[in-house]
């Protein structure tokens, strides 16, 4: 029986995430961008070969915003890492998260939040009037980030504007709120909430909440 086309974007979406797992797995202080890519690159081997996946490993972003990526340089404590792999079939992924942090436990609850912070934002920035993003989910080691929207005059129970995994348009003027929620099996779940207003140049923040860590029952 030949395959289908969205049973193979299901494959391929699969493989993805079990890439990203396998990057951020080998992502800890001492390791080098070519193992995180290594890693990677493994677990996707038998990705189909109509999804030409290209992978991304940024690293060392310095103050003036270039990037260090030198596949021989080692991974410090706390250093941010993304990981990026693109298919063919508009699979699309990206992750994103810090190293091993060495300190106590509340220093990596910041960086989790953090984290939480720079997903919202880039979600935000990825807004554009007509921009279409099929997948708007992203997986890292140990924890599950998504990210809805939904119009600001709308009832936050009812059918989401923007649905995980679903194409969107959208319009100049259009308002949306958007709930970007973070779990992690150390910290329990983070949300925050975000107003925002799509402009020609993309989307502006009206009003953000503060992050609000709801913490596993005895965690």
């Amino acid at each position: 029986m030949a395959t289908s086309a969205s049973e193979i974007l299901k494959t391929d979406a699969n493989l993805i995430d079990e890439g990203l797992e396998a990057g951020f797995r080998v992502a800890c202080a001492g390791t080098t961008v070519q193992e995180i890519k290594d890693a990677v690159n493994k677990a996707i081997l038998n990705l189909s070969s109509d999804a030409d996946v290209r992978i991304e490993v940024e690293h060392g972003v310095n103050p003036d915003g270039s990037i260090e990526s030198a596949e021989d340089t080692q991974l410090e404590n706390g250093e941010l890492v993304r990981i990026c792999v693109v298919g063919k079939n508009r699979t699309h992924t990206i992750a994103g998260g810090r190293t091993s942090c060495v300190g106590s436990a509340s220093v990596a609850q910041q960086g989790f939040l953090d984290h939480l912070a720079e997903a919202s934002v880039w979600f935000r920035e990825s807004l554009l009037p007509g921009s279409r993003r099929p997948f708007v989910a992203m997986e890292t080691r140990a924890r599950l980030l998504q990210v809805r929207a939904g119009r600001l005059d709308c009832d936050p129970d009812a059918q989401p504007l923007i649905e995980i995994g679903k194409p969107v348009s959208l319009d100049e003027h259009t308002s949306l709120w958007t709930e970007t929620i973070l779990t992690c099996p150390e910290f329990g779940t983070a949300v925050t909430m975000d107003m925002v207003a799509i402009t020609q140049n993309g989307a502006d923040l009206l009003t953000r909440s503060e992050p609000v860590l709801n913490e596993h029952p005895g965690g």
